[in-house]
């Protein structure tokens, strides 16, 4: 049997240490409180439920056309026996988008 190696520090667990907060300062809240209101203006009074369903409904169409892209692409590819990377490369698109 080894024996078990003695340790001259007791175990100090990461868990147990504190870490001290410092408060925002005054300076720091006014900035957070510029960038609320700025955003805000933005967003106006857009009811959130027609800004979701409108946001849904883009995302469709693009889905929809991406699709309809890809499915070209895939063609002209076929066509000129090339892989369809290369295809849409020559368009300066990443199929990925």
């Amino acid at each position: 049997m080894i024996p078990a190696k003695q340790v001259s520090t007791p175990f100090k667990s990461p868990l147990a240490q504190s870490h001290s907060h410092t408060p925002p300062s005054q300076d720091d809240l006014e900035e957070t409180k510029r960038q609320i209101e700025s955003l805000q203006t933005k967003l106006g009074d857009a009811d959130v439920d027609e800004t979701i369903k409108r946001h849904v409904e883009l995302l469709n169409e693009y889905n929809a056309v991406k699709d309809g892209c890809t499915k070209v692409f895939d063609r002209i590819a076929e066509i000129e026996a090339v892989p369809s990377s290369v295809v849409w490369m020559r368009y300066g698109l990443d199929k990925d988008d």
